[in-house]
């Protein structure tokens, strides 16, 4: 909508068109057919089309992540929308980079969100990295480490006045995956399982 494409809220939508493009013959066959399918619990791409069409049905987001284990096997498919990712997101470091004049700077861009930070084998990466060196020779690539959450709550604590231990930090450090961090309250842990 505003010209951006991609991210798994669009990619997931582009793993559903292109089951459907090859079942209807305007695309090449594709391993993220039988992918989708199992994922969904349909047997026949028309079954599923008809009832996401029927019943007014949205494609989970992480139906995404199956554009990597189709691109792990050579699916022509999926490494285009992967590549296609990439470049959108070279396009827009690139974009930031001119209009903040930082051609001649120094500094890191970081890769953030789960298809950058799991799963993605340079797929992603590669057409980010070849922007951002095209735009600013000195800049570095980067994958967060860490979940963004845990950014959010150390410059929490900074903004409080609260000193951030080494031990603090390096607990806090070891969340790379948002499912790992325990979620509490004022009286105890809760159960996101229900």
């Amino acid at each position: 909508m505003y010209g951006d494409f991609g991210g798994g809220g669009a990619l997931n939508i582009e793993v559903f068109r292109s089951v459907i493009r090859a079942w209807d013959g305007r695309e090449q066959p594709t391993l993220l057919t039988g992918l989708l399918l199992n994922l969904l619990g349909y047997e026949e791409v028309g079954d599923m089309f008809n009832d996401f069409l029927n019943h007014w049905k949205r494609v989970p987001v992480h139906a995404a992540r199956l554009l990597f284990e189709a691109a792990a096997e050579g699916d022509a498919v999926a490494l285009e929308i992967l590549n296609r990712q990439g470049v959108e997101l070279g396009k827009s470091a690139a974009a930031v980079i001119h209009k903040l004049g930082m051609e001649q700077d120094t500094f890191d861009v970081v890769l953030a969100g789960s298809l950058l930070t799991r799963g993605d084998r340079g797929w992603i990466r590669g057409p980010i990295e070849k922007a951002v060196q095209a735009a600013a020779p000195q800049a570095t690539v980067v994958t967060l480490a860490t979940e963004p959450v845990v950014g959010a709550v150390w410059s929490a604590m900074d903004q409080d006045g609260l000193t951030l231990s080494s031990e603090v930090y390096e607990y806090m450090r070891q969340f790379q995956d948002y499912e790992s961090i325990q979620q509490t309250n004022k009286t105890g842990v809760i159960d996101l399982g229900n």
